[in-house]
């Protein structure tokens, strides 16, 4: 009986132990329990940001792309035709000497300008001096001979045979006067027409001939570019049409020009017309034989919308843009008219104003978002970036 009652008093006494341990653990201030509690609050509180930060992306939408825009504006349009060639000029002579002889001295350079009759060079003349004296004096005997034959004819003291003699002589005189101070005045080389030396040939103390070219020269006043035309160009091209003139070794500058003449016959070989055209005067002259292309403007459009030609998008066979409305990429066809080397005119529902995508279009869609970095090459002002900074300006006071 001892024994049992031992027994139910250590029962008792465990299960008095393990009901004060269960009730210790859940006190609210045991550490342990609290930094569970706190874990598993915090951890919920991650979750629900996380949410949250899902939710905001969902309400931002997709983002802006990107862009660079430029504004419609009027202008003049040509359409033309463009051909290489080098410059020529209208009078380029190569000089010659009349006579043979030995040449004594040099005018001129290469470089120089000259006007007509200006001495190129002289050829040594004692010779052709000394005939020419020589044939004076005998023209100036025979002449006075001939003068006294006339009047003693008119008073019929020679017979008209006499007469005749003496006005024979007397013209085989004068001619042969005539034909030494000729070649006298050929000893030295005169230029036919104004222009600038652009070669010499000749040196001093050579021996030349009628054949052999002395000098090259060039009339600068006068220069034109031939350029030869696919027939089925015949009826685009007219004389007195404008033609823009560049050389690709002068970037920057032009020139004007014109069509001078068209040849009416076309070369049966090649299929081609010869058009001459006509260099203007110019602050900055063009060397002759310098390469350069002939643009022939065939027709203008006055005072129509321009589009940049960047603007374009090509799809299949056809022609699009994108048109800044609202923020967002409107896709409009383009129906075009003539067409240069950086603008088209705009013939379909495009007006001045607009503002048309040059950058950045590639791969949108219609009604795409977009946000514009450049306008007409300069960083937009916004709304949005002047309401910011009002709004700082207000946070500050």
């Amino acid at each position: 009986m001892k024994k049992f009652t031992i027994l139910i008093a250590i029962v008792v006494a465990f299960g008095l132990g393990w009901m004060a341990n269960s009730q210790f653990g859940a006190k609210p201030d045991d550490p342990k329990q609290e930094a569970k509690g706190d874990a598993k609050e915090n951890g919920n509180g991650n979750d629900a940001k996380k949410e949250e930060g899902k939710d905001g992306e969902e309400k931002e939408g997709p983002k802006a792309i990107p862009v660079a825009v430029s504004t419609i504006e009027r202008g003049d349009i040509s359409s033309s035709v463009t051909f290489n060639s080098s410059v020529a000029s209208e009078q380029s002579l190569d000089i010659h000497a009349e006579i043979e002889g030995i040449i004594a001295s040099i005018e001129v350079e290469e470089g120089y300008t000259v006007k007509r009759g200006d001495p190129l060079l002289k050829l040594v003349s004692d010779d052709h001096r000394i005939q020419k004296e020589e044939s004076k004096a005998s023209f100036d005997s025979l002449e006075r001979e001939y003068n006294r034959a006339k009047e003693m004819r008119s008073e019929d003291l020679i017979s008209i045979q006499e007469y005749e003699t003496k006005r024979y002589e007397y013209e085989q005189a004068r001619l042969q006067f005539e034909r030494d101070s000729l070649r006298y005045d050929r000893t030295v080389v005169r230029s036919p027409i104004d222009g600038i030396v652009s070669q010499r040939f000749a040196q001093a103390g050579a021996r030349i001939t009628a054949a052999a070219p002395l000098f090259h020269i060039v009339n600068m006043e006068e220069l034109i570019v031939r350029v030869f035309i696919p027939e089925k160009l015949l009826d685009s091209v007219k004389v007195g049409q404008e033609v823009v003139i560049e050389a690709g070794s002068l970037p920057g500058e032009e020139w004007a020009g014109s069509v001078k003449r068209i040849s009416p016959a076309v070369d049966i070989e090649t299929g081609t017309f010869k058009v001459t055209i006509g260099v203007e005067p110019s602050e900055v002259t063009l060397p002759t034989g310098l390469f350069v292309s002939a643009r022939i403007l065939t027709d203008t459009h006055s005072d129509v919308p321009l589009l940049p030609k960047q603007a374009i998008v090509y799809e299949s066979d056809a022609q699009y843009v994108y048109i800044v409305e609202e923020n967002k990429a409107r896709k409009r066809k383009v129906e075009p008219g003539i067409v240069d080397s950086t603008h088209v005119e705009a013939l379909s529902e495009i007006g001045i104003g607009d503002v048309v995508i040059v950058q950045g279009q590639i791969g949108l869609k219609d009604d795409t978002l977009i946000k514009i970095v450049t306008l007409d090459g300069k960083e937009p002002e916004t709304e949005t970036a002047q309401s910011e900074t009002e709004e700082a300006e207000e946070n500050a006071s």
